[in-house]
């Protein structure tokens, strides 16, 4: 699964959650997954253990939603929503430089230090 409030550059992003009943087991036909608030479940597959998905039409750039819900053969749900961004296509009214910057800033956050060199030969980068 894309991580929660990750940006990816994939508008058909190959989702997986894995998960453990340590009960009766997963009532796989009464188990739901909604992407963007719209029921995938019939183009899941989900098993005992597991629930897959991919797109079958691209998601459009933007944030999006994913939503599942696991019932137990005794009727209890657990339910898990994460949500991730999609930009397949360089933002129109910023230059490449200014989108790297943002994105230097959204790294070097936390732990991780990302530092990027942007070079034109001969012209502006846009």
């Amino acid at each position: 699964m894309p991580a929660n409030g990750g940006l990816i550059n994939n508008s058909k992003p190959a989702i997986s959650v894995e998960y453990a009943d340590e009960g009766i087991g997963v009532s796989t036909a009464d188990s739901k997954l909604y992407v963007d608030e719209q029921d995938v479940t019939a183009s899941a597959q989900i098993t005992s253990n597991k629930t897959t998905y991919a797109p079958a039409d691209p998601l459009a750039d933007g944030a999006h939603k994913i939503k599942l819900t696991v019932m137990d053969k005794a009727g209890n749900a657990s339910t898990i929503q994460r949500s991730f961004t999609t930009r397949t296509q360089p933002p129109q009214d910023k230059t490449a430089a200014d989108y790297l910057e943002s994105r230097i800033i959204s790294l070097t956050s936390g732990r991780l230090c990302i530092t990027m060199h942007v070079s034109s030969r001969g012209g502006a980068v846009r």
